[in-house]
């Protein structure tokens, strides 16, 4: 065996089933608004228009930083189902913009985010696109749109629920710049889904910071998924992913974790990290399959393969398993991780020169 080291939402005209609260978001003053939803009344603001429970009269969506009391800050949105008869959770858009406002190098936490915020029960739907450059967050929510585009600082997170994306007339229809965290998330997409860096600001500066993680049962359908760059794909716990192909820079796998694709000639990975959970053998086809029934194998030539545990510490000196063709086809033996055995060697250090004592 060889060795690897391996202009603001405005509500000021919305008067129904809306309610305005000041709260602290980190140091300055968000201003959030709880809507909650009626299937017969469409509302209008100044910069947001959309249609509760219909879509005959589908129009636009921006929540987006604004100034108060002469100071830049952001808007906080929270979608509800709602508590009266009749209620059903629906909210439906031509196109959805979340904006964040950034300063390139200062890194997310200096960032003033709007956010819109999905409740238990919600549903919402674009015709159109969503953008988000700010802070996206639903809990057991329904969401569908024709495209999605989060850009580099912008925040989409799920938990539960689902994800549908329904565009097929790009090159690419949906793009990930930014961070996603889906947990326990039905996702289905139509088309190629793309996780790379984009241009910052009006310099064009090119991020190439994308982190994408699916976690808990999480589970992703489509045609392509593309990782480009220094850009990032985790599927952690039991999270699956079923396309005809997946092309990776960085990828990072649990041992629990599913990937299917149409082929063998279908999965190319540049760095590849895999997750144990214990030290047992690993055999990679109980984590890599292909529908047409082909091996999945690695070459150490073109993947390079790294292994730790869940807490992130990295094992060295992995023994892999091998093909007769020389290709890595899992994990054969597992030493304690690195860190572990600094430490034991510590205190086998310290032991002995007490004894000469």
């Amino acid at each position: 065996m060889r060795k690897m080291n391996s202009n603001i939402f405005s509500i000021a005209k919305l008067s129904v089933f809306a309610a305005a609260v000041f709260s602290a978001s980190s140091a300055l003053h968000a201003r959030t608004y709880t809507i909650g939803q009626n299937n017969t009344t469409s509302t209008y603001g100044e910069n947001i228009h959309f249609s509760f429970g219909s879509d005959s009269s589908r129009q636009n969506a921006t929540i987006e930083n604004a100034y108060w009391n002469g100071e830049r800050t952001p808007v906080d949105v929270i979608f509800s189902k709602g508590s009266e008869a009749g209620q059903t959770g629906e909210f439906y858009f031509t196109t959805l913009y979340v904006y964040g406002d950034h300063e390139y190098g200062s890194g997310p936490d200096k960032s003033v985010n709007s956010s819109l915020t999905l409740r238990d029960g919600v549903k919402l739907n674009m015709s159109g696109s969503t953008t988000v450059t700010g802070v996206f967050s639903a809990t057991n929510a329904e969401v569908s749109t024709t495209y999605l585009n989060v850009y580099a600082y912008g925040h989409f997170n799920m938990d539960g629920g689902s994800l549908t994306l329904t565009g097929t007339s790009t090159t690419y229809t949906y793009k990930i710049s930014g961070e996603m965290n889906l947990n326990n998330v039905v996702f289905t997409a139509n088309d190629k889904v793309l996780i790379d860096g984009g241009r910052f600001g009006n310099d064009g500066v090119s991020i190439n910071d994308a982190n994408v993680v699916f976690s808990g049962n999480t589970s992703f359908t489509g045609t392509s998924l593309l990782v480009e760059n220094t850009n990032k794909l985790s599927l952690l716990n039991s999270a699956s992913v079923k396309v005809d192909s997946l092309s990776a820079s960085n990828l990072s796998v649990s041992q629990n974790a599913r990937v299917s694709v149409s082929s063998a000639s279908d999965l190319s990975v540049d760095n590849l990290n895999i997750i144990l959970d214990d030290i047992s053998p690993v055999s990679f086809a109980d984590i890599f399959s292909a529908s047409d029934g082909t091996s999945i194998v690695f070459s150490a030539e073109t993947t390079n393969i790294s292994v730790m545990n869940s807490s992130g510490e990295v094992y060295n000196d992995v023994d892999f398993a091998y093909d007769g063709d020389g290709n890595i086809i899992g994990i054969s033996e597992v030493p304690e991780p690195s860190a572990l055995s600094a430490i034991i060697g510590s205190l086998a250090l310290i032991f002995a020169l007490r004894r000469r004592r």
